[in-house]
């Protein structure tokens, strides 16, 4: 096998294995990994939700609307929205701002195990604002700076090709008979 190959055998073994040791951790752990990577990659829009069910506590990623209510999503799609969330609620666990949810009653749950149902829209936490306030980045913006990268990039490369033939075309010949036999 050319060193190329089995680097490529090698990349894929990695590769598979690496999938198949994530697939195991978050079957393991009940679907949390998914969640806690998503909310921790949307760095501040969505908020981890602990959801206590009827037969299970889980993991969900929530999201603060513009009218200042928590939106979740449960495992069977349903839509949940829950519109009393005040500062004692919201608490710190493995570095992100974690709710307490019932979804069976509709509850916000507290620190302490107590819950509440109804909201005064007017007595919403800092952490909430701050949630609601983060800047969004424009996928335009994005794309434009991708592409600008990726014409530099080239132009780059371009120009190494460009020397190195007006160079030293020797070594490229070298280069280019060396290949060929290997083949």
């Amino acid at each position: 096998m050319s060193g190329l190959t089995s680097a490529l055998w090698i990349t894929g073994s990695y590769l598979i294995a690496g999938t198949l040791f994530y697939l195991l951790i978050n079957f393991l752990t009940k679907g949390f990994l998914t969640e806690y990577l998503k909310v921790k990659m949307s760095r501040g829009r969505l908020i981890l939700v602990k959801c206590h069910d009827v037969t299970d506590s889980y993991y969900k990623a929530g999201k603060i609307n513009t009218k200042r209510n928590l939106v979740v999503k449960d495992r069977s799609k349903a839509i949940h929205t829950f519109s009393k969330i005040e500062s004692n609620f919201i608490a710190r666990e493995l570095g992100m701002n974690c709710i307490e949810v019932n979804l069976i009653k509709g509850l916000v749950i507290n620190k302490d195990f107590t819950g509440t149902s109804g909201y005064d829209l007017t007595m919403l936490d800092e952490i909430v604002n701050r949630a609601l306030m983060l800047p969004t980045i424009k996928k335009e913006e994005v794309w434009e700076k991708a592409k600008n990268l990726l014409i530099i990039v080239t132009a780059i490369g371009v120009g190494v090709c460009i020397y190195l033939l007006l160079n030293q075309p020797e070594a490229i010949c070298k280069v280019a008979t060396v290949g060929v036999t290997n083949i």
